[in-house]
C-alpha cells in the first residue's frame, strides 16, 4: 500500500526526488500533455486556465470572490468568458460603503484584461501529479 507524497508549505505537490520539479521538467511535461487527442498545457493550441474575481455587496458588507478555475479553450477570448463575472460585479458589487466601488472597479478591471492566468500553476500541479504516479511505490 503506498502513501501519500509529501507536499511542501505552500500544499503542492512535491516532486519525489527534488520536492518540486524544475522549469525544464515543467516546460517538458507541459508540452506533452494531451487528453483525448488535445494538447493541454501551455502550447499555442493548449486551451488556458484562468480565475476570474466577482464582487457582491451588502450595505456595508463586501465580498471580493474568484470563481473557479475556468479553461478557456483556444482562439477564444478569456475577456469574453469572464463577463458573467463582469456582470455580477456591475449588478451587486458597488452597493457597500466604502470597499463596494473599489472592489468592484478592480474585479471589473482584471476580468476585463482576461482574468488571472493560472496555467503555469496548473501544469506544475499536473506534472508534480504525475511524477508521483510515474515514480515506483516505496516500501514501508
Amino acid at each position: 500500500m503506498g502513501t501519500a507524497p509529501d507536499t511542501d508549505r505552500d500544499n503542492s505537490p512535491a516532486h519525489p526526488w527534488t520536492g518540486r520539479p524544475d522549469s525544464t521538467e515543467i516546460s517538458a511535461f507541459r508540452d506533452s500533455l494531451i487528453v483525448n487527442g488535445q494538447p493541454i498545457g501551455g502550447s499555442a493550441g493548449a486551451p488556458r486556465y484562468v480565475i476570474y474575481q466577482y464582487c457582491i455587496s451588502i450595505v456595508i458588507l463586501t465580498f471580493k470572490r474568484s470563481s473557479g478555475i475556468k479553461v478557456i479553450e483556444p482562439g477564444k477570448s478569456a475577456a469574453v468568458a469572464g463577463l458573467p463575472y463582469t456582470l455580477i460585479s456591475l449588478v451587486a458589487g458597488w452597493w457597500g460603503i466604502p470597499w463596494g466601488p473599489v472592489y468592484t472597479i478592480q474585479s471589473i478591471y482584471r476580468n476585463l484584461r482576461g482574468g488571472i492566468d493560472v496555467t503555469d500553476y496548473v501544469v506544475e500541479v499536473m506534472a508534480a501529479e504525475a511524477a508521483a504516479q510515474a515514480a515506483p511505490a516505496v516500501a514501508e
